[in-house]
């Protein structure tokens, strides 16, 4: 899996990819925005790269100010409802409808168990344009 994954800065590979090899098994994502596109990208390439038993929990915070469209809020709900729940089971998306906004701070925190291991910030949105 390592150095599998090539972009040209690696912020795929090492927020997204490389904790899972130190025994991180949850991926708590806090964005001000992201994309079902990003999301579905990243469960695929865990199924494809063979990887298992990793949760990812994505946390949206800036529908307070600008809202979610219909069509990005029912894309989240594919990724997590019954069309896709026997493959990516382990995946959720919520909103924060309440303060506190994020801003431009969003984080990737990795978890082995409840026990948090490594952590990212990162000033851009959870987007296939700036991860990849």
């Amino acid at each position: 899996m390592s150095g599998s994954l090539k972009y040209p800065d690696e912020t795929a590979e090492k927020v997204l990819f490389a904790p899972i090899e130190d025994g991180a098994d949850r991926l708590c994502i806090l964005a001000s925005e992201a994309t079902p596109s990003m999301a579905s990208w990243l469960l695929k390439s865990y199924e494809e790269s063979g990887i298992s038993g990793v949760t990812v929990e994505l946390i949206i915070g800036d529908t307070l100010n600008k809202g979610m469209d219909k069509n990005l809020h029912e894309s989240f709900q594919e990724l997590h409802g019954t069309r896709y729940s026997d493959k990516w089971g382990n995946f959720s998306c919520s909103y924060l409808i309440q303060p506190p906004v994020l801003g431009t701070e969003n984080y990737c925190i990795w978890m082995k168990g409840d026990v948090p291991v490594k952590a990212y910030k990162f000033s851009g949105p959870f987007t296939q344009q700036y991860f990849l």
